[in-house]
This record gives structure tokens, C-alpha cells and sequence, in this order.
């Protein structure tokens, strides 16, 4: 079962008993989740029935339970937990006891049965016959990380059976506006999913991935939380731009984890527009005049950065070369502000541009933070300020990109089977991203010959410490690729370098002479 969403409102009551509703089985130490859960059918317009909602002074509650179950529900939500394993005796019992009595004159292909786990226990093995188990019936999981995605996905079966629509746009937005900062990437990328293969909710996934840009750049705006000046008093400035770019990190993260998916899933350019938007309105806001601090100015590109790496990974792991084209290349930006000419969105940043003036110990520290648990940004810089006789810990040699590299790690993990198949995308997306700006530089030279003292792309990343001593870095699998390939390798067609194998060659042979000279020097 793909499996809703915490939301807060009134508990809604059920007037008729004889209604179609949920009934909820549980154990009374869970009474949290419980309300959390109603609350959650509630703002869905679902009813239910619990004892403590329905039973009243005088009632006979083994009628008016069984009648509930028999005569009234069209879900029976059996809620398993920790709590309701240490109880040798509960009225859950009961309740299911009536319950796999329905079940059996029910048809075996019809929803009605769910388990529901609050907690990581197995599901108890209730026999339910014809040889078939409780445990066999699929359950939904109302607890850690993916509570919000998991709960979205069961107030949508639940009201499939109920014979009602799907919940509604304003409805999914609600969800991911309420959802804890912990659910929050799960749950985007949870959407993004499910809506992105369905043309008929392409409206739906627009607004959601609108109404998250917006929600960032409101927060972008917030000079608490990103201010361009280090407050006064500030007596570690690395520690405040490391604290800032994490912080940069955690907001943008949801948005990453739906734009893995589009890169990945989407069909056409169009159906790209919400990123590619979304995209656009953080190069704006890292690109704009402001005053204060250049080390924490710059660092306003780092959300930008975050999406442009993210993009390309998943496009390029996947070789979904219309999307890298569509979401790198062909989506374009002003080269500065009030400058009239433009340039590939993936050419206005680079590993490089957020630290620019924040020096290699804040970028370093974070790397070491986000790689194991060995190290907290705080540590991590008390070890590299060491003096030479208690054994500085060293500078590491592309620290922005080890620290991409390992926060992106999670949203990677259905992708990529492994370490090792994430390394190589990732590098190859560094390649590639570099392959493309190089493409893109040279031609601006070409039309501007007045500017020929430009420089060529920034973007080099792990690959250079990695491939130091190799003689197949990822430039040279392009440029052989190109060679047994000619005009058929799939970026070319795909329309990339203009769809000509000379500009591809070009790039390449300029990339591989700089990926030398930064490989020896790195940072």
C-alpha cells in the first residue's frame, strides 16, 4: 500500500452510527496517536469511530462496538504499538476478534482490514482463514521519518474505498505547510513522485513545487536567520558561515528531494517548468545587491548551488540528457545584475562561488561534520587551527564539494545501489556540468571577441583529488565515448553542445587541459 499527512483541526463526529466510517482499534496508552491520526482524517473529511468519541454513560459498548464494525465501517484501522504488545488482555482483543469474523464474509480482494503500526513491532499474527494472516495484508507505518509521506498515503486508500476523490491540492499543500522539518524532504519527494507520472495532476504538482519556492524564499528574506553582517560580538566567524551555509542546507533540502525526481522522471522541458522557476528565483536572490559581509553574501548562492548539483546528478546518473540540457543549459540567467546578456543557469555557480571569500576552514569543517561522527563543525575547526607539533588536521582538498557529496548521500539512496555508483554519478555530474559551462564560455568568447582574457569553467570538484594519479578520468570516458560514438552518443543528440561532436571535442580537450592544473592544485 503506498502509504497521508499530520493536520490539526476539530475532531469531526459521526451523527448516524450506521454511517460508512474508519473504525479504529487501539490499545488507551496510544491515545497520542490516535488523535494525531483522527486529527489527520479529520482535516480530510473522513469519518471514524473510537470508543472515547462514540461510547457514552449507559451505552452497552459490546453492541454498540460490534455494530460499529459490523453494520457501520467501511476501514478498520488495526493500530499495533509497543503498548499493545506488553497487554496480555485489552478490548482491542474483542474488537478484533468481531473484526476477522467480518473480514472472512468480506470478498478477499476488497480494502477494509489495514494494519497501522505506531511503532517498529510486527504486526500480530491474527489468523483470518483460508490459510491467510493478518500479517499478509499490507500495513502503513505511522512513525519516524516518513510518518507524513506514509500518512498521506493512507488517508488516500482510505478514501478510495470510501468512493470519494483524491485529496485535493489545497489539501496536499496543507499537509507538507504542517509537516514536521524531519518529514518535510520525505514528504516532497513522496509527491513529487506520485504526481509527476500522472498528467492529470500536473496543475497539483505545480502548485505544490510553487508554494515550496515561496516558502524558501520567504525564509531567504528573514535577516534573523540569513543575515548578510556577522552580528556583533561574533568571535568565530568560520563557525557562523559554516552555521549559515548549513543552515542555507536544511532549507533548501525539500526542494532537492522533488527536483531528483523531476530530473529523473519528467518527460519534456515543459514539465520541468515548476524547477526550472524555482531555480531561477534563487539565482535572483543569491545574485542580488545587498549590502554587508562579502563572506556571507557570497554564501547566499549555496541554495542555488545546492539544486544545480542536485539537478545534475540525478539527470546525468540516469542519462536523462533532455532533462540536463533542459534544466542546465537551456534555462538561462543574467550574467549579472543589469547586465542584458545571459548564460546557462549551471554556468552562474559553481563549487567554488559561495566561499569564495570565507577561505577553506568553514567549507573543510563541514565536510569533516557531514562525513561520519567523528567530527562536529565546532571540533573539526579546533583540529585544523591546531599549530604543526600537535598534528593540524588538514585542509580538505575540494571541501564544498565532499560536502555536497555527503549531505546529498540520502537523496541518492534509491538511485544509486551503493557507495561506490554514487561516487561515480556524482563525478561524472561534476564532469559533465563542467563539459557544458566550458561549451557555453567558449561560444560567448566567440561572439564576444573583445572578451577573450575570460577563464574557463569553474566546475571541478572530487574528481580531481580522486582521478590525481589516474590516466581514465571521467573527461577522458566523455572524450573516448565521443569517439566511438561520433554524432549518435546520446547528449549530442540530445541536443548539448549544440548537437555538434567538434563542440563537444572542444569542450573536452579545454576541460582535461584545466582538470590537470586543478588536479595538481585543487583548491
Amino acid at each position: 500500500m503506498s502509504l497521508v499527512t499530520r493536520r490539526s483541526t476539530r475532531i469531526l463526529e459521526v451523527t448516524d452510527d450506521t454511517a460508512k466510517h474508519v473504525f479504529i482499534s487501539y490499545v488507551r496508552q496510544d491515545s497520542d496517536q490516535v488523535d494525531r491520526l483522527c486529527k489527520l482524517l479529520d482535516k480530510a473529511q473522513i469519518p471514524y469511530w473510537t470508543d472515547r468519541s462514540k461510547l457514552g454513560p449507559g451505552d452497552s459498548w459490546k453492541r454498540k462496538i460490534r455494530d460499529a464494525i459490523r453494520s457501520g465501517s467501511a476501514v478498520f484501522l488495526a493500530c499495533f504499538s509497543e503498548n499493545q504488545r506488553s497487554k496480555d488482555t485489552s478490548y482491542m482483543n474483542v474488537e478484533l476478534t468481531v473484526a476477522v469474523e467480518e473480514y472472512q464474509q468480506r470478498p478477499p480482494s476488497r480494502t477494509w482490514l489495514i494494519p497501522v503500526r505506531f511503532d517498529d513491532v510486527e504486526v500480530e499474527d491474527w489468523d483470518l482463514g483460508a490459510g491467510r494472516s493478518l500479517r499478509d495484508i499490507n500495513y502503513a507505518d505511522l512513525f519516524g521519518d516518513d510518518y507524513t509521506a506514509n500518512a498521506v498515503g493512507l488517508v488516500t486508500t482510505i478514501t478510495e474505498v470510501l468512493g470519494g476523490p483524491r485529496p485535493d491540492a489545497a489539501t496536499v499543500r496543507a499537509s507538507v505547510d504542517e509537516a514536521a522539518d524531519t518529514d518535510r524532504p520525505t514528504m516532497l519527494r513522496t509527491l513529487t513522485k506520485s504526481l509527476i507520472l500522472e498528467p492529470r495532476k500536473r496543475i497539483e504538482l505545480n502548485d505544490l513545487v510553487q508554494a515550496e519556492t515561496q516558502r524558501i524564499l520567504t525564509e531567504l528574506k528573514s535577516p534573523g536567520r540569513f543575515p548578510t553582517s556577522f552580528p556583533a560580538g561574533t568571535e568565530d566567524v568560520d563557525y557562523a558561515v559554516a552555521a549559515t551555509a548549513e543552515d542555507y542546507w536544511k532549507l533548501v533540502e525539500p526542494l532537492c528531494w522533488s527536483i531528483q525526481i523531476a530530473a529523473r522522471y519528467s518527460e519534456s522541458a515543459e514539465q520541468l517548468t515548476p524547477w526550472i522557476r524555482a531555480m531561477t528565483a534563487l539565482h535572483s536572490y543569491g545574485n542580488e545587491q545587498v549590502s554587508g559581509s562579502s563572506a556571507l553574501i557570497k554564501l547566499r548562492l549555496v541554495p542555488l548551488l545546492a539544486c544545480v548539483v542536485t539537478a545534475a546528478v540525478a539527470a546525468v546518473g540516469d542519462e536523462r540528457w533532455t532533462n540536463v540540457r533542459a534544466l542546465l543549459v537551456d534555462c538561462s540567467v543574467k550574467i549579472r545584475y543589469g547586465d542584458a546578456r545571459t548564460e546557462p543557469i549551471s554556468e552562474s555557480v559553481d563549487f567554488y562561488a559561495p566561499f569564495t571569500d570565507a577561505g577553506q576552514l568553514a567549507p573543510s569543517a563541514l565536510a569533516y561534520a557531514a562525513d561520519g561522527d567523528t567530527y562536529t563543525v565546532q571540533t573539526a575547526l579546533d583540529a585544523m587551527r591546531r599549530d604543526r607539533q600537535n598534528s593540524p588536521l588538514p585542509r580538505r582538498l575540494q571541501p564544498v564539494a565532499d560536502w555536497m557529496f555527503e549531505i546529498m548521500k540520502p537523496l541518492f539512496v534509491e538511485q544509486f545501489p551503493g557507495n561506490d555508483a554514487y561516487e561515480e554519478a556524482f563525478e561524472q555530474a561534476e564532469t559533465m556540468l563542467g563539459l557544458i559551462t566550458q561549451d557555453s564560455i567558449t561560444n560567448f568568447k566567440a561572439l564576444h571577441p573583445e572578451l577573450t582574457w575570460l577563464g574557463g569553467t569553474r566546475w571541478f570538484g572530487r574528481a580531481t583529488w580522486r582521478n590525481r594519479h589516474s590516466d581514465s578520468p571521467p573527461v577522458a570516458e566523455f572524450a573516448e565515448r565521443l569517439t566511438t560514438d561520433g554524432h549518435l552518443y546520446a547528449p549530442l543528440r540530445a541536443g548539448l553542445f549544440g548537437g555538434q561532436i567538434e563542440r563537444a571535442r572542444e569542450a573536452a580537450n579545454a576541460y582535461a587541459e584545466d582538470f590537470q592544473k586543478v588536479s595538481r592544485n585543487r583548491w
